[in-house]
């Protein structure tokens, strides 16, 4: 592999240790090695940070063992079990699926949280066996379990819209342990807390009941100030709106690396110092064998590279033509006249010996030469006196086929974007003779950029799709499946606001985080509606209280854990993956505050009420 490569590249510059001197290695291999290190440093780090977040995150929130080692076993098991499939399968650690642990550590705790609170504010209130607590709470809390891990599921599901493979695997084995996480969530934790002793301070738990009097009075807040509060949502949803048009689309693998990171200052020096190692190869194609040898294609390619050259990020190009202009210097004693490509027709002056009066005279003479044969003799000499495949990466046996190297200093999408265009229209205009296509690594950035950010677009709309459609199926209205997709709706709108005003471009990182904040951040409408549905016998207001006051803790909770473990991210060494976990955890306290402010709003203000149909 090119890794392999690289490794030992830049282990034996390493052995050199010179005392003055340094050497500075790069290109895409040894780029990759050192995405590759990187990432497993981070996984190294993160993964045992957040799995501490999580215990002291249960910890402050229950205060005792069991609510600490029932949800952080299933977390390791979901883990574990998922990483153990993807090697029974066969499926190696990529850079996108090397993230999978502490994603699925962030995502698999929720359900515990969930059951457990439920579980230990029912003993505080009615005393009576573990086994009937559990099994009274988990008749409620089997149905939104489920819904919430199944549309988390599809919301991974839908990466696989990407074209791009590794994404589309984190997004089945994410999935695929969002299930495992919810199968031990519903087992796993209800017979372990039924033969499990009751702690003790559970019934004297006045910080329980704390949370609950905060939950009853931010309820009484939403419902004497629903106007106010509708207000403040509109002018977020206001501002956010206005910090779109500021997102730019940029993608730049360098940028992700830290300016005192190796591989960035290897690349900068190398590219301040030497014409860039990011090519844009142009391939001129004739129609016929011979073609590249006629002046009109060799002018044109000559025109082209002196366009490119005008460019700011392109430190040089190369091409058969410069070393026909060059031989054409060299054979009339390196006058820079002629450092050109020959005419169609080529008037040279000579002389010639004739008879005159009976005497030899040398007279001077016209010689009028095709320049395609001058051409022709200058590649055989040189091929005569030199290697006859030296011209291989440049023009084919034939001469059908040549090609235009530029050297480009730059990765930036926007950059080789804008160059991509201007190289296009001016071939359009000027470039007559033979046809042109574009491509190199600078191309094969812009194709894998393009199709990343089309494929996350499809992979945003059909986690919303598939959300709308499984919790319309599992609530069996449609109604409120939409109601489920309004925090999402929410937390999206303000992502990209923020992007826009924060000035975090849109690349293939940052895109991945509206996919997963979708599945994962549906799980506080789908908490908060299937409560409201319990509740809807009341009257709105009161069932907006009781339905905050059982369900706001945990979905808070909940958020509070999943937000900070995606947060946890942000310790990366990675640029992208740093953006990633902040917009990640962005969404899913957005997600929430949608879920706890916007649809209680919404309840009280238009008079719905969610019966649940029998």
């Amino acid at each position: 592999k090119p890794e392999d490569a690289a490794k030992e590249v830049l282990d034996y510059a390493q052995s050199l240790k010179l005392d003055k001197d340094h050497i500075y290695v790069t290109g895409k291999p040894i780029l990759t090695l050192y995405l590759g290190r990187g990432m497993g440093r981070d996984m190294g780090i993160l993964f045992p940070m957040v799995i501490l977040l999580i215990i002291i995150i249960l910890w402050i929130s229950f205060r005792n063992l069991q609510g600490v080692l029932l949800p952080l076993g299933v977390v390791l098991i979901s883990v574990l079990w998922t990483i153990g499939l993807m090697a029974f399968l066969g499926v190696p650690i990529s850079h996108s699926t090397n993230m999978l642990p502490i994603l699925l550590s962030a995502i698999a705790v929720a359900d515990g949280i969930h059951i457990l609170n439920h579980y230990f504010n029912r003993l505080a209130s009615k005393k009576g066996r573990p086994a009937e607590i559990i099994t009274e709470v988990m008749s409620e809390l089997n149905a939104p379990v489920i819904i919430t891990s199944v549309t988390t599921a599809f919301g991974f599901l839908a990466l696989n819209t990407s074209s791009i493979g590794s994404v589309g695997q984190l997004g089945i084995f994410t999935a695929t342990g969002v299930i495992f996480a919810m199968i031990f969530s519903l087992s796993f934790i209800p017979a372990a807390v039924a033969i499990m002793k009751v702690p003790g301070h559970i019934y004297r738990d006045k910080k329980g009941r704390l949370l609950n009097r905060w939950a009853l009075a931010y309820a009484d807040f939403l419902i004497r100030r629903k106007g106010m509060m509708g207000g403040v949502i509109l002018l977020i949803i206001a501002l956010s709106v206005l910090g779109w048009p500021r997102i730019k689309i940029e993608n730049n693998s360098i940028s992700n690396f830290p300016k005192d990171h190796p591989a960035r200052i290897d690349f900068e020096k190398i590219n301040a110092n030497f014409g860039g190692t990011t090519f844009l190869s142009i391939m001129v194609e004739g129609d016929s064998a011979g073609q590249i040898k006629e002046p009109r294609v060799l002018k044109q390619m000559v025109a082209l590279e002196s366009f490119l050259k005008q460019h700011p990020h392109v430190g040089g190009t190369l091409s058969i033509a410069d070393f026909i202009k060059r031989m054409n210097k060299v054979m009339h004693a390196n006058d820079s006249a002629y450092d050109r490509i020959p005419d169609e027709i080529v008037q040279e002056q000579g002389t010639e010996w004739v008879q005159q009066n009976g005497r030899w005279i040398e007279k001077p003479v016209t010689f009028k030469v095709p320049g395609r044969q001058i051409i022709a003799q200058y590649l055989q000499l040189y091929e005569m006196s030199g290697k006859p495949d030296d011209f291989a990466n440049l023009v084919d046996y034939d001469y059908k086929t040549a090609r235009i190297n530029a050297f480009l200093d730059t990765e930036s999408s926007n950059v080789l974007r804008t160059l991509d265009h201007q190289v296009r229209k001016w071939i359009k205009t000027h470039f007559t003779s033979a046809r042109v296509e574009l491509t190199g690594t600078s191309e094969l950035f812009l194709a894998i950029n393009d199709l990343v950010v089309k494929g996350q677009f499809y992979s945003i709309l059909v986690s919303l799709l598939l959300v709308i459609g499984v919790t319309s199926l599992l609530f069996r209205s449609v109604r409120i499946g939409l109601f489920n997709v309004v925090p999402l709706f929410f937390a999206m709108i303000f992502n990209f606001g923020f992007m826009g005003w924060a000035g975090i471009p849109l690349n293939i990182v940052t895109m991945l985080t509206s996919s997963i904040a979708i599945g994962v951040g549906v799980d506080y409408a789908v908490h908060l509606i299937h409560r409201y549905q319990l509740e809807s016998a009341r009257t709105i207001p009161d069932a907006v209280r009781m339905t905050l006051k059982d369900a706001g803790v945990p979905i808070v909770l909940n958020a509070l854990t999943v937000g900070l473990g995606f947060a946890i991210l942000m310790f990366s060494i990675f640029t992208g993956v740093k953006e990633m976990g902040l917009l990640i955890a962005l969404a899913m306290f957005t997600s929430c505050f949608g879920a706890i402010a916007i649809l209680p709003v919404m309840f009280l203000v238009f008079n719905i009420n969610l019966k649940k149909k029998q």
